[in-house]
């Protein structure tokens, strides 16, 4: 039998009517045999996440009301779908082992209070379904470090089951959280351990747009088809629709994506996510879509006869990897190089950061804060010189000076990131859309 691993997100599971239309669509195809689940979302524009609801835990004061606040959320759903007492007592009981958690805070404490949200939409989902809850611990793996486990390990499951996303455990029972959206990632580890014939995210939204809807005005249909290349780089640069880890683990078993809303009738026009090679990947488009995000800082390094020095990108390196710095993108000239990390690499030591730069590069260093990086995806980019040059030329009425900070072309053609400052985002992002959507036209 054809095997479909759901995942489902917090906006689709916000209330007991949200639960109620997830169930009719698991039940509506037999091939959905296991089910991952976010905790539930906000219901409104002024309401909060439960996870955001349990991260406010930390700190002591409003406490009581937070997990009241979470306690009545949960019963809320459980008695809108008549579920047994049982499962109001398990809600009870979870939210005071959150409380005595907190009384005797450990190291990772944090991590098994964030977790609980997914903890309880999954035994409310299992309830109402009556399938089995299988302990995310078994399907997501951390060291005793808290370190993602990539290398996943298989396991018998059961005929279906309904698991919790976000979390995972270490050797000793210990939770430890994947990053925010983590849930998807689980859903991609369930997805190869269970040899899936398909992967698929319900959301709020139908499939991944073009650009950001925030952003641009007026109608767009989603993506129809993207390969895990293009995918990737879209989300890894901040299309938030699916986490960019989750496809890097369905590439090796070559698992399709189907990325589609629930409330959307079936048939509509979801995103699908395949190979490289798959047939349905051939569109004709050079340009497909636009990713954005904010919170970049950059240090443009400056020495004379810089790229006669051996060592110099060593030394650079070398203190990145003493402060645990990742770096997004490095430029060379001949005197000059620029470095552009995201902002919360550096945290509060921007400033050390860059003196320590200094002394191991001997160089003079200059530091630019809140610029933000723009993808654009598209097919076989180094083939068309013109479309490049267009999409850079569509940014000439930008405001401000300079207009762009950076750019650069991924080797494969995949796509161009172009940086700007965050102030100019959404006007870079609508010229660069209205350049694409002329391309279409022409």
């Amino acid at each position: 039998m054809r095997t479909v691993v759901t995942k489902l997100g917090g906006a689709v599971l916000s209330d007991a009517a949200g639960f109620k239309n997830a169930i009719q669509l698991i039940t509506s195809d037999p091939s959905r045999r296991y089910v991952v689940v976010s905790a539930p979302g906000r219901r409104s524009s002024t309401d909060t996440k439960v996870t955001d609801l349990l991260a406010s835990l930390a700190q002591p004061s409003g406490r009581a009301k937070a997990i009241t606040v979470i306690k009545e959320r949960f019963i809320g759903i459980a008695n809108g779908l008549s579920l047994p007492t049982s499962v109001t007592e398990e809600i009870e009981r979870t939210c005071a082992d959150i409380l005595e958690q907190l009384e005797d805070p450990t190291q990772n404490c944090m991590d098994f209070v964030m977790s609980r949200g997914e903890y309880l939409s999954a035994y409310i989902l299992s309830a109402a379904l009556d399938w089995p809850c299988l302990d995310a611990g078994t399907i997501v793996r951390f060291s005793i470090q808290g370190k993602f486990i990539e290398k996943l390990q298989p396991i018998t499951l059961p005929d279906r089951a309904v698991i919790p996303g976000f979390y995972g455990s270490d050797q000793r029972g210990r939770v430890w959280l994947l990053p925010r959206d983590g849930s998807d990632i689980t859903g991609a580890c369930v997805a190869v351990i269970a040899k899936a014939d398909l992967y698929e995210v319900g959301k709020d939204v139908p499939g991944i747009f073009p650009a950001n809807p925030t952003i641009v005005e007026g109608p767009q249909e989603p993506i129809r088809v993207l390969t895990y290349g293009q995918a990737e780089e879209m989300t890894y640069r901040g299309e938030s629709v699916l986490h960019d880890q989750a496809i890097s683990l369905l590439q090796g078993p070559r698992i399709p994506v189907r990325i589609f809303s629930v409330t959307e009738p079936a048939g509509s026009l979801d995103t699908y996510i395949v190979p490289d090679d798959d047939a349905r990947a051939v569109s004709g488009r050079i340009l497909i879509g636009i990713g954005e995000e904010k919170n970049f800082t950059m240090f443009e390094l400056e020495r004379a006869g810089m790229n006669a020095s051996r060592h110099f990108t060593f030394n650079l390196l070398a203190v990145l990897s003493e402060y645990g710095v990742a770096y997004d993108h490095i430029a060379t000239g001949k005197n000059v190089l620029s470095l552009v990390v995201r902002s919360k690499e550096l945290g509060e030591r921007t400033e050390e950061i860059a003196q320590a730069i200094k002394k191991a590069c001997k160089a003079r260093v200059t530091i630019t804060n809140n610029l933000a990086s723009i993808c654009i995806v598209g097919t076989e980019l180094g083939a068309h010189p013109n479309v490049v040059g267009g999409l850079l030329q569509s940014l000439e009425p930008l405001s401000g000076s300079p207009k762009i900070y950076w750019h650069e072309q991924s080797g494969t053609g995949t796509s161009i990131i172009i940086g700007v400052a965050t102030s100019a985002l959404p006007e870079a992002v609508r010229l660069l859309y209205s350049y694409m959507q002329s391309l279409k036209t022409s």
